[in-house]
């Protein structure tokens, strides 16, 4: 089908949320939803805030737009695709990076396709430990620093979502809690206290 604009993007947005089940039990086959919006999150034409809107039904309805590990893989794939394509920053969105995000790890956690097998899973945490490794906004700069924020946040959700995840990096979330000296260090110290705290809860099991 045709390119939509922010416009018509802006309709079909409410009539999901008006019943998101009937919405999707209406389209076809040939009006796929999910690759629709993921395919228009990075397209040049939509504005920052259309794109904002179409991640919030990625935040909300996970689990009906990603029902399955398989579309879950998918769509954090593409979500991490689109992350990459943003323009370099600060030239690039800083909400829009946050919020795309927050939607993978989102639709990998509700799908049930994070895992070791999860190629889509192995890159996003790779990313955010990148992310949360720009101690004290040394590389990317003052502008970067609720992307980190969030990096941090993501981090938490996953750790508490598979304890253990980040028990053989206890060292280097250790070493990263001690060198922040920005705001942020409250941030570092508690995913230091979740991972060592699961951690210590595996090796007595």
């Amino acid at each position: 089908m045709g390119a939509r604009s922010g416009e018509t993007w802006a309709q079909l947005v409410g009539a999901f949320r008006a019943s998101p089940g009937a919405f999707l039990a209406t389209r076809g086959p040939d009006e796929p939803f999910l690759p629709e919006v993921l395919q228009d999150l990075g397209a040049e034409r939509l504005s920052e805030q259309t794109k904002l809107s179409l991640l919030s039904l990625l935040l909300e309805f996970p689990t009906l737009l990603c029902p399955d590990p398989g579309s879950g893989e998918a769509a954090g794939a593409s979500l991490l695709a689109t992350y990459s394509h943003l323009p370099p920053r600060p030239a690039g969105p800083p909400l829009l990076r946050q919020r795309l995000l927050l939607a993978a790890g989102t639709v990998l956690l509700c799908s049930d396709a994070f895992g070791p097998g999860s190629r889509a899973s192995r890159d996003y945490a790779s990313l955010l430990l990148h992310l949360a490794s720009d101690l004290n906004d040394q590389r990317q700069g003052p502008g970067a620093h609720g992307l980190r924020l969030t990096a941090l946040e993501c981090l938490r959700e996953l750790e508490t979502c598979c304890p253990g995840l980040l028990a053989r990096r206890l060292d280097s979330l250790r070493s990263m809690q001690r060198q922040e000296a920005s705001p942020a260090h409250q941030s570092y110290a508690l995913l230091y206290s979740l991972a060592l705290r699961n951690a210590h809860r595996g090796r007595r099991r």
